[in-house]
């Protein structure tokens, strides 16, 4: 994902000023990034509840589970918006 957000980076880099290119826009609204977030902070949230609760192996396991699942399931709902906003983004030029 960090190539990803590094072309990205690039490409917004090199249009300063102005509207942002079809092509970044569409980058940006990528449905695997908003995978990415998404998993990212449901583990992060697993985590902090592993280190507070201190459950069992079997809990441990059920925990991060139920974290990836929900980071999957919130991401895929979001996953159509994501496609449509870069779809009805018009060209700038």
């Amino acid at each position: 994902m960090g190539t990803r957000r590094h072309a990205i980076a690039v490409l917004i880099q090199d249009t300063r000023d102005g509207p942002l290119p079809r092509s970044v826009v569409q980058r940006l609204y990528d449905p695997w990034m908003g995978l990415g977030t998404y998993e990212l902070v449901t583990l992060l949230l697993g985590v902090v509840f592993l280190m507070t609760v201190k459950p069992s192996l079997g809990g441990s396991l059920l925990v991060i589970g139920v974290a990836l699942v929900l980071g999957l399931g919130i991401s895929l709902l979001n996953w159509n918006k994501a496609g449509q906003v870069s779809k009805e983004v018009r060209p700038t030029a």
